[in-house]
């Protein structure tokens, strides 16, 4: 065994253990608040996308979202319309463009980059927004004219999100 002492293997053993029941407890009391009444209007929502064994990808949507309701454990889209998502070309396989009816959401991959050194900007035909960063240039044609002045931009964790709003 690698350790002389088996009493310290399983002392280990023992902690490892309790911690991880201490972060279980953590999480599920985490999720408790969440779904208290005073996170009654905030949310959480994703996807993951896998490849299925014919070659196609599979997108499969977990968490809560405006617009989807629960009923006897099965959730349902209610009237509200669901973003489309439009698909880009390999060219540029790090972004991805969503729109609803008032705004375009580009979530574009940018890791390794200060905030600051990221340069986001509209052309004059109010349909191309262009990023710029150090190794990292996207020129991409809008689905519609946007509103350069209500342009909002985050970036966080290597993601950055440009939310922009049609005219």
């Amino acid at each position: 065994m690698a350790f002389d002492d088996e009493d310290i293997f399983r002392k280990l053993i023992r902690r490892f253990l309790k911690d991880v029941e201490e972060i279980e407890r953590l999480f599920e009391k985490g999720l408790e608040e969440f779904s208290s009444e005073k996170h009654k209007g905030e949310y959480f929502y994703g996807f993951s996308v896998t490849v299925g064994p014919d070659g196609k990808p599979v997108i499969r949507e977990f968490g809560s979202r405006p617009g989807r309701k629960r009923i006897i454990g099965i959730e349902h889209e209610s009237q509200e319309r669901r973003p489309k998502i439009r698909e880009v070309s390999e060219e540029y396989s790090d972004i991805d463009i969503f729109e609803n009816e008032n705004e375009i959401t580009i979530v574009a991959e940018i890791k390794g980059v200060d905030k600051k050194n990221i340069d986001v900007k509209i052309l004059k035909d109010r349909e191309t927004l262009v990023i710029r960063a150090p190794e990292y240039f996207r020129e991409i044609k809008l689905p519609s004219r946007v509103n350069p002045s209500r342009a909002k931009a985050r970036y966080k964790h290597g993601v950055l999100e440009i939310v922009l709003e049609k005219e």
